[in-house]
């Protein structure tokens, strides 16, 4: 009888062994997801800062074009046309 016991400890041993593996996979991925979820964070939190620096720099500059790129757009506007293009 008590080697029925014994061999039903150890199957019941590699058992709870088996299902330790798919709880170290869950516990892996959540730690993961934690560190995705730290970098994302911190991510935003700088886009945020410079976006900040960036309204405050535009307000010092007294509203300068935001982009290089828009200033063909504001000439034409203004009715200036843009220099070297033939028209």
């Amino acid at each position: 009888m008590s080697d029925d016991y014994r061999e039903m400890a150890d199957v019941m041993r590699e058992f709870a062994d088996a299902r330790d593996v798919p709880a170290d996979i869950i516990f892996g991925m959540k730690t993961k997801a934690e560190v995705e979820l730290g970098v994302t964070a911190t991510s935003v939190g700088i886009s945020a800062g410079l976006a900040v620096v960036t309204t405050i720099r535009m307000e010092r500059d007294d509203h300068l074009q935001l982009h290089s790129s828009t200033a063909p757009v504001a000439a034409m506007r203004r009715g200036r046309g843009i220099r070297g293009s033939g028209t």
